[in-house]
């Protein structure tokens, strides 16, 4: 198990180092997008634990719960990075995602399961790939409201 904590914090470390490769002003007007769908998440993974659709069995504090290590890990740091390299091609940005939702569900999640940190109970793969696609469709609305209200677009 100590094992496992370790490759949690070692993974949230490492997504959150790659915003040093982001620029400032990338970072800003990407970030509130991002951080409205982790709530959208934080609150989809609290219903997919009630309904016992998945269950995470590691986190890296026994006071934080698993989900959301990867809720403001894994997921918040690819998603500002999708967004930051696709936005403004949406069938670029769907096509990415996909792909990314894809090789998550049916290549690292039975790696995860092995090692106990995530597995799926009530849904099967397919569906949870569909769970993953439209959290991130909801996504980009998010950021083109972001821009249109707050006049973002221009920071480049």
């Amino acid at each position: 198990m100590k094992k496992n904590r370790l490759f949690l914090i070692l993974l949230v470390i490492t997504c959150w180092s790659t915003f040093l490769f982001m620029k400032r002003n990338e970072f800003k007007r990407f970030l509130p997008a991002s951080i409205a769908i982790g709530i959208v998440t934080k609150y989809l993974n609290s219903y997919a634990k009630r309904k016992r659709f998945w269950t995470f069995g590691q986190s890296i504090h026994p006071k934080i719960p698993g989900e959301d290590v990867w809720t403001w890990g894994p997921f918040f740091t690819v998603s500002m990075w999708v967004l930051k390299s696709t936005y403004g091609k949406f069938p670029l940005y769907i096509t990415v995602n996909f792909i990314i939702h894809v090789v998550f569900t049916f290549v690292v999640l039975p790696k995860l399961k092995e090692i106990k940190v995530f597995k799926l109970k009530k849904i099967d793969p397919f569906q949870y790939v569909t769970i993953l696609t439209l959290r991130q469709i909801l996504l980009y609305p998010f950021q083109i409201i972001n821009q249109r209200f707050f006049n973002l677009s221009n920071e480049k």
